[in-house]
């Protein structure tokens, strides 16, 4: 494997900006093209020389992508999960490798978990363990502007379980 990564030629694809889809998902709208778009351009990025494809993220997310909700979907803003696999079908066919960008320590303000704690409080919900509560300072204190401390929470572990 790692001789094959060290030969490997790139083309990183970001998904949510190359296909131009909404900025915002509203969890709601029906699954978009972007996944099938991008597979009418493998042949494309094959003949820049390319034999393996970074891509992500991919999965269901409020906004950017690296706001994850769910793991198991691919954002219906780029498609479905069926496109997705008929687009490593077809890089593989073509001797293209995919690698995804799965960003398992990211979640979004719209992840299960994180809206378990905001509901429950942060004391007593199960998910609790998951995520890593701290005060930092915002960048307006350090320049002087505001002694306000802002609250960030950051996933500590992806549960295989989801």
């Amino acid at each position: 494997m790692k001789s094959k990564i060290n030969s490997s030629i790139f083309y990183h694809i970001y998904p949510i900006g190359m296909c131009g889809v909404p900025k915002k998902n509203d969890f709601c709208s029906p699954s978009g093209n972007g996944i099938n778009q991008l597979c009418g351009e493998l042949e494309k990025i094959k003949n820049l020389g390319v034999n393996a494809i970074y891509i992500g993220p991919l999965f269901e997310s409020s906004s950017h992508g690296y706001d994850t909700v769910d793991y198991y979907h691919i954002d219906r803003r780029l498609g479905t999960n069926e496109d997705f696999k008929n687009f490593v079908q077809r890089s593989h066919q073509l001797g293209i490798s995919v690698i995804v960008d799965a960003v398992f320590n990211h979640t979004g303000r719209d992840f299960f978990a994180f809206q378990d704690i905001k509901k429950i409080s942060c004391g007593m919900s199960l998910w609790r363990i998951y995520f890593v509560f701290c005060y930092i300072l915002s960048s307006d204190r350090i320049y002087g502007k505001s002694p306000d401390l802002v609250c960030r929470a950051y996933c500590k572990v992806f549960l295989s379980a989801f």
